[in-house]
């Protein structure tokens, strides 16, 4: 029943996004695939649903170049953004993390926070955007994400 669920929540989020925003949507791309599509930067939003560790997840990633994605990602309670490394380098972890931080793109999207001193600031597309969402026994619930 979960994986129906997480299925149509997939399936709403595309609905919206193409009639909000006006952006193509593919669904089940692993960052391997959107890796390989040599175009669609700025334009195509990769989502996806699944389950970790028992819990259902939905993510939406954005391709901003052929280096990265920008990531949106909600696991049952919890939401994440963050930046995702598509790029063939053999980097460890803080080299792609340090190379991140110098990146002007990156501070122009005002979307990572990279010390606790400095305050993020989030699209308007996820500040206070009230959207219905279903629990698993037909209830509907207001939520602010």
């Amino acid at each position: 029943m979960d994986k129906i669920w997480y299925s149509q929540l997939c399936a709403s989020l595309n609905k919206y996004i193409m009639d909000k925003f006006h952006l193509e949507t593919v669904s089940g791309y692993g960052v391997e695939a959107i890796a390989k599509t040599g175009g669609n930067i700025l334009n195509t939003v990769y989502t996806n649903w699944g389950f970790t560790h028992g819990q259902g997840l939905l993510e939406a990633k954005l391709k901003i170049n052929n280096d990265y994605v920008l990531l949106i990602q909600i696991q049952g309670n919890r939401y994440e953004h963050g930046i995702e490394w598509i790029c063939e380098r053999n980097c460890s972890h803080s080299e792609f993390w340090n190379r991140t931080q110098s990146l002007d793109l990156i501070f122009e999207l005002s979307f990572l926070q990279f010390s606790e001193a400095e305050t993020a600031s989030f699209p308007s597309v996820c500040v206070n955007e009230p959207i219905t969402a279903r629990k698993k026994k037909g209830e509907v619930e207001k939520r602010i994400y």
